[in-house]
């Protein structure tokens, strides 16, 4: 949309049509793969509020304090990974101390996609192990 809104005031767009496409779609798996990654963690805590603040500390302080500090690990970060589907540039999607902090290269598409993938897997295997029982007796 904002897109769409420069370029009919008469900006200059500097991203090809593709390039656009391929960042839309990459976000929009980034985003599914995380919802999925919250729901299985939703399902392994049981207050709905430790969970939900949980996934935010987890993306916005864990990884942005751990992605400063060990840039070699960065990219291997779930949220990270997935911020790098949608073409945003490593250290740029984080806050604090890990904004703008340059070092490591991104996943490429494909394993960025399996690693955020494989998490949610994880953790949806790991709830059902764990959840199921406990809710059945």
């Amino acid at each position: 949309m904002g897109v769409g809104f420069a370029s009919a005031h008469g900006y200059r767009i500097s991203i090809g049509t593709g390039s656009l496409v391929w960042h839309a779609t990459g976000a929009m798996l980034g985003a599914a793969l995380l919802a999925a990654i919250g729901v299985g963690f939703g399902s392994l805590v049981r207050p709905q509020m430790a969970g939900i603040v949980g996934i935010f500390l987890w993306g916005l302080v864990v990884e942005s304090v751990i992605g400063g500090l060990f840039t070699s690990i960065r990219p291997y970060l779930p949220y990270t990974a997935a911020t790098t589907l949608a073409g945003i540039k490593l250290g740029n999607a984080a806050m604090g101390p890990a904004h703008g902090v340059n070092g490591g290269a991104p996943l490429p598409f494909v394993a960025a996609t399996a690693l955020v993938a494989g998490t949610a897997v994880v953790l949806a295997f790991v709830a059902a192990r764990v959840s199921l029982p406990k809710d059945i007796t």
